[in-house]
């Protein structure tokens, strides 16, 4: 899932693990390769140019995509399917 961001509000201890798990709707064997993050994004209409260096901004992005969850206290074994990091990791691996 894209824009993990906009999504932020919704989420609470009581729903943040079944939120990740598509509320059932996704097929256990696909499980451990879905993953939630949020890219980094800008009012183009006001700048053109990042405010950032991109790089230093899909840090911040993935930071706060993980750390947003774990304060609602997703489950440690959905973790590593949050954030942008994970993610490159999975494909790289």
């Amino acid at each position: 899932r894209g824009k993990l961001d906009k999504f932020y509000d919704d989420l609470h201890p009581d729903n943040v693990n079944s939120w990740v798990t598509g509320f059932g709707d996704i097929p256990e064997h696909l499980l451990p390769k879905t993953f939630a993050l949020s890219l980094p994004h800008w009012d183009e209409r006001t700048s053109p140019e990042p405010p950032e260096p991109f790089g230093k901004m899909l840090q911040s992005q993935d930071t706060r995509d993980v750390e947003s969850l774990r304060q609602k206290n997703v489950s440690g074994k959905y973790l590593k399917q949050i954030g942008f990091r994970n993610f490159a990791s999975f494909m790289e691996g």
